[in-house]
């Protein structure tokens, strides 16, 4: 039986894809991309998905976004809100530190305008009161220090990790250490050791990298800089077993470098990295990493990660990515021009037998599509709070694709 899809509903998407296709047609040699093409209905969200945006199914390398997250740059704020006065606007710290040229910063600082440069600004006027001299001192260095990027992505996060690096040449005019063990606050020390482990990861000595990191931010620590610091530190490891489970340490306790750590992430050694986590937390961090990738059903790493935990937000993302999955290899070869799936394996050959291979391919697809629907059914109350309701938004939407449009109303009465 042919499922039934509401007439309006496809009206809508028919309107689309014409549209979509006449736009195409005319330009010769070009046609729609898969990713254009491909029908992708369900898209619940859970708050915290925001950081994994880049891993969404996708017939792409990776789901296309030009947005990062700004959570770990609002906690530093909040931080040096916290260090020097709860009268500073969290926002005058995000202004100075993530949205002023370093150059503009010295400039002012030089020709004495940082007041009139930035007028009304609750951090900058703190810095400038003589009791935090030695804290405005650490925000010139760490200007100076800046590193190039590109606004909306982390250009460390692709395999030259180095190449953009301004590489001031600091070791010969600045002694890093003197100036961590003359820092008289704490706060101050372990930014100032912060910065000079960044130096040095970048200069590559991965010596001195280990041994920042050690001193300063392998003690339990609340502080945002502990992720960042453990982030680059990882990437001097030569274990690659140990730098993965660090890197999902990373993945887990920050938002900033989520995409970083798929970059540099070892893949194929999941059982060595499974062996090196000390619980069940940690082992459901590092199965969810290494689903994020897999373009193929994955029901088998949803269930070992529902077991290991169940509230997780790592699952309830993964289980959006089978559903979106789903829609792609049943909807799209209905509904597109193209007539096949965005993502298409090479074992799967569309073109000897079209009609044979797509009657096979929608059978085992719709078997597939129950089984995570039955699992899903049999885990739900089992779960609480946000995961209960994205599981039961899942099913519904599972109901819809298979053609059981009461059931899935049902289930969400």
């Amino acid at each position: 039986m042919e499922p039934k899809i509401s007439p309006i509903f496809m009206r809508v998407f028919s309107s689309l894809l014409f549209v979509l296709s006449v736009q195409f047609s005319f330009a010769c040699g070009w046609s729609v991309s898969p990713e254009t093409s491909r029908l992708a209905l369900f898209r619940a969200q859970r708050e915290g998905f925001f950081k994994l945006t880049p891993f969404y199914y996708s017939a792409d390398y990776y789901y296309a976004t030009n947005t990062v997250s700004s959570v770990d740059q609002e906690k530093n704020c909040l931080e040096w809100k916290k260090k020097l006065g709860y009268s500073i606007n969290p926002d005058d710290v995000h202004k100075i530190l993530y949205e002023t040229d370093s150059e503009q910063f010295q400039t002012a600082f030089e020709n004495k305008t940082l007041k009139s440069t930035f007028p009304k600004n609750t951090f900058v006027e703190a810095l400038l009161l003589s009791k935090n001299k030695a804290f405005l001192n650490y925000i010139l260095l760490a200007k100076k220090l800046e590193y190039g990027n590109v606004e909306y992505t982390k250009w460390e996060s692709w395999d030259q990790v180095g190449s953009n690096y301004k590489n001031y040449d600091l070791e010969d005019n600045f002694d890093f250490e003197k100036k961590i063990k003359s820092a008289k606050d704490s706060f101050l020390k372990q930014r100032y050791a912060f910065l000079a482990l960044r130096y040095y990861f970048y200069a590559q000595q991965k010596q001195k990298v280990a041994e920042l990191f050690n001193d300063y931010f392998a003690s339990e620590s609340n502080t945002i800089l502990k992720p960042w610091a453990l982030y680059y530190n990882a990437l001097c490891v030569e274990n690659l077993p140990l730098q993965n489970y660090l890197l999902s340490k990373v993945f887990n306790s920050c938002e900033e470098k989520s995409f970083a750590v798929v970059r540099h992430y070892n893949w194929k050694l999941t059982v060595e990295t499974l062996a090196l986590a000390q619980n069940d937390e940690e082992r459901s961090v590092i199965l969810s990493i290494e689903s994020l990738r897999n373009p193929a059903p994955d029901l088998k790493s949803i269930k070992e990660i529902f077991e290991l935990s169940p509230n997780s937000l790592f699952l309830s993302f993964l289980i959006g990515r089978e559903v979106n999955k789903l829609e792609d290899w049943i909807f799209t070869p209905q509904y597109t021009n193209d007539g096949t799936p965005s993502v298409v394996f090479s074992s799967t050959d569309w073109y000897e037998n079209y009609a044979k291979t797509k009657d096979e391919n929608f059978n085992k697809d719709i078997l597939y599509l129950r089984e995570l629907e039955y699992f899903l059914i049999s885990i739900r109350e089992q779960t609480s709070d946000a995961q209960k309701d994205y599981i039961t938004a899942t099913i519904a939407q599972l109901c819809f694709i298979d053609d059981h449009i009461d059931e899935g109303k049902n289930i969400l009465i």
